[in-house]
C-alpha cells in the first residue's frame, strides 16, 4: 500500500467524478499496464473507509500520477466526492489482466457501457501518446447525451490519432448536441457492431466493459458472429466488489488448476502402480527365501546322516585338551587257524 495525495477532484458529468492523485515522496512507482485497476481507501471523519476498486484512467506514461473515474453512487463514492487537494489516499495495485497488448491487439474494438469507459481511456491515451499504429474502434453506449464521461477528451484524441474512431450509441433522448459525430439512437445492437467493423470480425480483439447484463448481451452478439471466445476480453465493472473478471486473467488460472489436478492424479497413479508392482515381488522374494531355507535344511539332514553312517563303521578318536593332538589306533591280533592232521596207512599221524 502506497501513500498518494489528492491533486484534483473534477466533476465530469452530474454523476461522474475524475479523481487525480499524486504519488507521495516515499511511495514506490506504480508500473501499471493500460486497462488495469487500483484499490483505494482513505479516512472519513478520522475513520478508515472500506477499500474499493477503480480502473485507472490515465496512461502509464504519466509517471507519478494516478487517475480514477468514479460514479457517484453510495456512501463511499459520495465521500470520495468530498476529498480535497492534499488529502491522503491509500493506493494498492496494480491488479487485473484486462490489458491492451500492442503486439497482440493490432486491431481492437472497445465496447463500453457507461462508466465502463474508464479502462479504455488508459488504452486509448497510451496508444495515442506513443503514436502506435494499432487500429482502435470505440463503441460507446451512454444513457443520454448529457451523461458522456470524457466526451470532449475523446473527440480531441480522435482528431489527433488517425487510427482511432468513435461510435456513440445513446439509449434515450435526442442526440442533437453530438455534432459531426457517428451517433446511433438506442442501445448497441448486432447491426451497430456490423457497421463499426464493416462486417469483418476476423483478426480483431474485442474488449467489453460495463454492467454485467450489458457485457453478457455484447458477448452473445459476438459469439453469434463466430468470434472465438479467446478473442473476447471482458471485465465486470463494479465499485462494490474487489474482484474483476477478465478472459485474459482467467485463462492462466484455469490452466494452473487443471495442471495441479493433473499432477495429483498422475502422482496417485504412480503410487498405485508402484504398490501393485512391488507387492508381488515382495511375495516372490519371501517364497524364494523359504525355498532356499527348506533346501538348506534338507541338505543339512543329508550331511548329518552321512556323518552318522560313517561314524558307525569307524573307530572314534579322542583328542586331548593339550595343543598337540595324538591319535592311537588299536589293531586286533590275527586269529590262528586250527591245525590240519592226517594219518598215514602205517598209523603215523601228522598235523600241519
Amino acid at each position: 500500500m502506497s501513500k498518494y495525495y489528492v491533486l484534483g477532484n473534477q466533476t465530469l458529468t452530474a454523476s461522474t467524478l475524475l479523481l487525480t492523485l499524486k504519488r507521495g515522496p516515499k511511495a514506490k512507482p506504480m508500473n501499471f499496464q493500460p486497462g488495469q485497476y487500483a484499490v483505494i481507501s482513505f479516512k472519513q471523519n478520522g475513520r478508515p473507509t472500506p477499500a474499493r476498486c477503480f480502473s485507472i484512467v490515465n496512461s502509464p506514461s504519466d509517471h507519478g500520477i494516478l487517475q480514477c473515474s468514479i460514479r457517484k453512487k453510495g456512501k463511499f463514492t459520495n465521500a470520495a466526492a468530498n476529498l480535497k487537494e492534499g488529502d491522503e489516499v491509500n493506493v494498492s495495485g496494480p491488479f487485473g489482466g484486462f490489458v491492451f497488448d500492442e503486439r497482440r491487439d493490432r486491431k481492437m474494438v472497445l465496447i463500453a457501457g457507461g462508466i465502463g469507459i474508464t479502462p479504455f481511456m488508459s488504452m486509448i491515451q497510451y496508444a495515442t501518446n506513443n503514436k502506435l499504429s494499432n487500429d482502435i474502434t470505440l463503441i460507446y453506449n451512454c444513457t443520454n447525451q448529457t451523461d458522456i464521461p470524457f466526451y470532449g477528451q475523446l473527440v480531441e484524441i480522435e482528431e489527433r490519432n488517425p487510427h482511432f474512431k468513435i461510435i456513440f450509441a445513446i439509449s434515450n433522448g435526442p442526440t442533437n448536441r453530438l455534432i459531426h459525430q457517428r451517433v446511433y439512437s438506442g442501445r448497441i445492437t448486432s447491426e451497430t457492431i456490423n457497421t463499426a467493423v464493416n462486417n469483418r470480425y476476423d483478426g480483431k480483439t474485442f474488449f467489453i466493459c460495463g454492467p454485467s447484463a450489458f457485457m453478457d448481451a455484447m458477448s452473445n452478439i459476438l459469439y453469434g458472429k463466430g468470434v472465438l471466445e479467446e478473442k473476447v476480453m471482458t471485465e465486470t465493472f463494479g465499485q462494490k466488489s474487489a474482484r474483476k473478471k477478465s478472459g485474459v486473467q482467467n485463462w492462466p488460472r484455469n490452466v494452473y488448476i487443471l495442471g495441479a489436478l493433473g499432477i495429483v492424479i498422475a502422482t496417485a497413479s504412480v503410487m498405485a502402480s508402484d504398490l501393485l508392482t512391488n507387492l508381488p515381488v515382495f511375495s516372490l522374494f519371501n517364497s524364494a527365501n523359504q525355498e532356499d531355507l527348506n533346501s538348506t535344511n534338507s541338505r543339512q539332514d543329508e550331511l548329518d546322516d552321512q556323518i552318522n553312517n560313517y561314524s558307525s563303521g569307524q573307530s572314534t578318536s579322542t583328542s586331548s585338551p593339550s595343543p598337540t593332538t595324538t591319535t592311537t589306533t588299536t589293531t586286533a591280533a590275527p586269529t590262528k587257524s586250527a591245525p590240519v592232521c592226517t594219518t598215514s596207512q602205517s598209523g603215523v599221524t601228522t598235523c600241519v
